[in-house]
């Protein structure tokens, strides 16, 4: 049986979330960093005109560029003096923005030969055996997040774990960078000894990525790929434009759907950045 959407449970605020994304693209304009809808949003917009409100984020991206490094600081200065909680994640290359109802990742994207490539880096769900390598690995992603949302009264608007994020944040920059690098190393060896982290990239054809054209967003205009009905049979399959609900294919159940390549490979020392 086709699922429903009426069954699907809303998890956003669809008109507040919009909003704050057209909020976030004036921003980022002004830095001179092209941004487009990607993923679940981009589904959205393209299949139903519409962000889905059974998504709890927006996913955006952009692609990296020399600069970047310092104009994701700039833009996390920015959003931050807003009422945004603003995060720039710099070995993952992503910028996670928040406040009350409203959660967006813009996500780096790197080229690489013909791909188009994003580091993958997470905990599995949550088990009791393993808290020592959920703690190890969360010390050292605050290692590498840069933010100044160290007001009181960001504190106060954070939910309860963002606060933990912060107060972690704030400990990590007692330490210079390459003391912090070091401890990165440490402490995400120590998280990966239980194997519960997912270590990798992501990749699509850069075919995709070739050229944007601007769409209808809420009342004004945003980038979107070209080729967008293509790329989203290439991320959700076949069946893209039937609604499905909590869809990843990060999940075991979907890998034989997406044909997102999945890449087992670790940062290189080149590559890991902390800010």
């Amino acid at each position: 049986m086709e699922e429903s959407d009426k069954s699907f449970k809303s998890q956003s605020d669809t008109k507040l979330l919009s909003k704050s994304i057209l909020d976030v693209l004036r921003i980022t304009n002004r830095h001179k960093l092209k941004v487009w809808l990607n993923y679940g949003a981009l589904l959205g917009m393209i299949r139903e005109n519409r962000l889905l409100p059974w998504n709890n984020d927006a996913e955006l991206s952009c692609f990296y560029d020399q600069d970047i490094e310092e104009k994701a600081k700039s833009i996390v200065k920015e959003l931050s003096k807003k009422e945004f909680n603003a995060y720039y994640y710099s070995t993952l290359g992503t910028i996670n923005i928040k406040k009350p109802g409203v959660d967006i990742n813009i996500n780096f994207i790197w080229i690489e030969n013909s791909l188009c490539v994003r580091p993958h880096n997470e905990c599995d769900k949550f088990n009791f055996r393993y808290l020592r390598s959920y703690i190890a690995f969360w010390l050292a992603v605050s290692m590498s997040i840069y933010t100044t949302n160290f007001s009181i009264s960001k504190i106060i608007r954070a939910g309860s774990k963002e606060k933990v994020k912060i107060i972690l944040i704030a400990i990590s920059k007692i330490f210079p960078k390459v003391i912090r690098k070091v401890l990165y190393r440490l402490l995400m060896f120590l998280a990966k000894s239980r194997k519960i982290i997912v270590d990798g990239k992501t990749a699509i054809p850069l075919k995709y990525f070739n050229d944007f054209k601007e769409i209808d967003f809420y009342g004004s205009k945003v980038f979107v790929p070209s080729r967008s009905n293509e790329l989203l049979e290439f991320i959700y399959g076949e069946g893209w434009h039937k609604p499905k609900e909590n869809w990843s294919f990060y999940d075991d159940r979907n890998k034989n759907v997406t044909s997102i390549k999945m890449i087992n490979e670790p940062i290189k020392e080149k590559e890991l950045i902390i800010i």
